[in-house]
């Protein structure tokens, strides 16, 4: 029995022409579409224009993707005008496969047509946003003469808070080590300052237009300024202000600045940390290692992706900052020719396929294929646990039961999906049963190619359970997702309709196959945490199973690294705890998922002091302050800064690290050569 007046219903046809049994499908967006995307009420860029709702897409295409793109350029109907918004970005090996837009909700039937005519293999859409403000191309400016000889090299930042006008990043005359900056929120603020960003390369042919730039030049005139070139908390405020960024600097915006200090600062976190560190001088040797010396591209992610840590849209904007930076390095290094970037992205989420076959880190892998191209991405800190990866060996008559915590009080959607090895045809072998809070027995059972709703009596869903045989999350197995609305009713949204809530308690899960051969089953609950506001840790977890003893228990801290960091070219960082060189306990781990399975070597930097002084110190946003930042965001732009300034990511102690468990741990494999350019 269904407490409440519930039901389930079985959702025969899926909004936008999507089909759970043909091509892979975007399983959140069909949450979204039957809820009309009431979680993303009241974020900003959530509310609908006279052409819908935007959205941030990615794709892939087809292959050859060149004759797959013509071949939507070609076609009746929207397809044309789809194929116009793509971003067409091009490598060393031609046009890529991924590619990324924001895109009208319209659009989705689009998308549709083309996985079913073959000219996209997948696609996935985020959160509302803005309707993005195109621009013309804008000429880039030419490199400050303080730029140190020979190759360009340059620190890449994909982040939120950029301390532009901090001492340590600007010269004794007011020059800066910045050399760009780009606010990706699509309607950002104008001013005499921004420029709205636009990238035109006629050989790459690659076209972004959404968002904000700040160049050099005009990142020095300000600091030259006497009116918003003083330094300190008050004359540094006053130059946000003046850029529209007074929401810089508080502690909700800050996290970026802190990585930046990390990676870019004149000495390392223990030489800088407390009052009166000297300004680096841009051009002038400076007593510590080169990164200090190198310039800077900051990518500035818009406010709607820092407060949603489920990541519906941390994909698009982190694949087109990475490449951002990429290209701003090789325009900007044209007359020399020679170039190299290292890039940092201290951020993740928790789902996911966890074999690096998702969008973001088949668009990450194929950047970083190219020697020139170094991305050094936390591993995450979901382990010590926090009890957010469960996994089950299921067979014919052994089911496998996974059960979820739904807490009291939440106010945020909860996610949690089921990597199943099965995909296509194969994956018609499995059901999954959904026994809500109250209810005696399940009171869904869904199979493949199927999706059911949890409803309100008035029709309002509060849970649905997605099965498709195939999904555009991943390209081994497929996932189901089972979404469930808060427990509480968020704070109201003027123009938004009331909520309604999921029953709190102990939601059950059972995963059944008719196969004789057992098959591991992983499952993942997304992120749910809350970074921007009134903080809040991760509340969605699973619970242990009584039947089984504490130390065999299903629900374990392996598979937990970050959904950017599986990728096979990209540098994952973990952290170690710096008083005793152990591995911190919250430091997300491997292997990834898939036969064989694959551990990626981690490497690791200090994200703790000691047990009892968590956190780095480090300098604070403002010149003159001290702040602290900890985890593998710490750990990622000491290990991109290690691997700067010797060559290698691997710590010269690594041989030593012991994991929380007390067991040796054995070093990261030796640094692999990549393919060149």
């Amino acid at each position: 029995m269904i407490p409440g007046g519930l039901r389930w219903v079985a959702e025969a046809a899926l909004p936008g022409g999507l089909s759970a049994r043909d091509g892979r499908l975007d399983a959140y967006l069909v949450w979204d579409l039957l809820t009309d995307f009431q979680r993303h009420a009241g974020q900003p860029g959530a509310a609908a224009d006279e052409d819908g709702r935007w959205l941030p897409l990615v794709i892939e295409l087809a292959t050859p993707p060149a004759e797959a793109l013509a071949a939507m350029a070609r076609a009746e109907a929207s397809a044309p005008l789809l194929a116009a918004q793509l971003s067409r970005w091009a490598g060393p090996q031609g046009l890529s496969a991924i590619q990324t837009g924001i895109v009208p909700d319209s659009m989705i039937p689009a998308l549709a047509q083309g996985v079913a005519a073959g000219w996209l293999q997948r696609f996935q859409l985020g959160a509302p946003c803005a309707r993005p403000v195109p621009a013309p191309a804008e000429a880039p400016p030419g490199l400050p003469d303080w730029q140190p000889a020979g190759p360009l090299h340059t620190l890449g930042i994909i982040d939120d808070g950029c301390c532009l006008a901090h001492q340590d990043f600007r010269g004794a005359q007011g020059q800066s080590r910045l050399l760009w900056l780009w606010d990706q929120t699509p309607d950002a603020p104008a001013g005499t300052h921004w420029r709205r960003h636009a990238v035109q390369d006629a050989g790459q042919g690659f076209a972004v237009s959404y968002g904000m730039e700040l160049c050099n030049p005009r990142i020095v005139a300000l600091l030259q300024d006497p009116s918003t070139g003083r330094l300190g908390e008050s004359g540094e405020r006053a130059l946000y202000a003046a850029l529209g960024r007074p929401g810089w600097g508080p502690p909700d915006h800050t996290h970026g600045a802190r990585v930046m200090h990390l990676l870019a600062g004149p000495a390392p976190a223990s030489a800088t940390a407390g009052k009166g560190a000297a300004a680096a001088q841009p051009g002038a040797e400076p007593p510590q290692a080169s990164a200090a010396r190198l310039p800077i591209i900051f990518v500035q992610l818009p406010a709607q992706t820092i407060a949603d840590t489920s990541g519906d849209s941390l994909g698009m904007h982190v694949i087109d900052g990475a490449r951002y930076i990429v290209g701003r390095t090789r325009d900007a290094a044209a007359p020399k020719a020679a170039w190299l970037c290292t890039v940092n992205i201290s951020l993740g989420g928790i789902a996911g396929p966890h074999d690096g076959s998702s969008l973001a880190e088949r668009a990450l892998d194929e950047l970083s294929a190219d020697a020139r191209v170094r991305l050094v991405v936390s591993a995450g800190n979901a382990a010590d646990g926090q009890r957010v990866h469960a996994q089950r060996s299921v067979a014919r008559q052994v089911p496998g039961d996974f059960y979820i915590d739904l807490p009291a009080g939440q106010t945020q959607d909860s996610f949690i999906e089921w990597w199943l090895p099965d995909a296509g045809t194969a994956a018609e072998a499995w059901q999954i049963s959904v026994t809500p809070p109250g209810a005696g027995a399940p009171v869904a059972v869904v199979g493949a190619g199927q999706v059911a709703c949890l409803r309100c009596d008035d029709a309002a869903p509060i849970a649905s359970l997605v099965f498709a045989r195939q999904v555009a999350q991943g390209l081994n197995g497929t996932m189901a997702l089972l979404a469930l609305a808060p427990t509480a009713p968020p704070k109201p949204v003027v123009g938004a309709a009331l909520r309604r809530s999921a029953p709190a308690g102990l939601w059950q899960v059972q995963v059944r196959c008719n196969a004789e051969a057992p098959a591991e089953v992983h499952a993942w609950i997304e992120r749910d945490d809350v970074l921007v506001g009134q903080r809040q840790p991760q509340r969605t977890r699973f619970e242990l199973d009584a039947r089984q003893p504490r130390d065999a228990q299903y629900v374990n801290d392996d598979f937990t690294l970050s959904t950017l960091a599986q990728g096979q070219n990209v540098i994952a960082a973990g952290a170690t705890v710096r008083s005793s060189n152990a591995i911190a306990p919250y430091s997300s781990r491997g292997p990834c998922r898939g036969q064989p399975l694959r551990d990626p070597p981690l490497h690791f930097a200090p994200g703790d002091r000691s047990p009892s002084q968590p956190g780095v110190q480090v300098p604070g946003f403002f010149s003159g302050q001290v702040a602290a930042i900890g985890g593998t965001s710490a750990a990622a732009p000491q290990v991109a800064r290690r691997l700067i300034e010797t060559g290698s990511a691997a710590a010269a102690d690594a041989a030593s690290m012991t994991d929380p468990d007390g067991k040796l741990r054995p070093p990261a494999a030796l640094d692999k050569p990549r393919r060149a350019a």
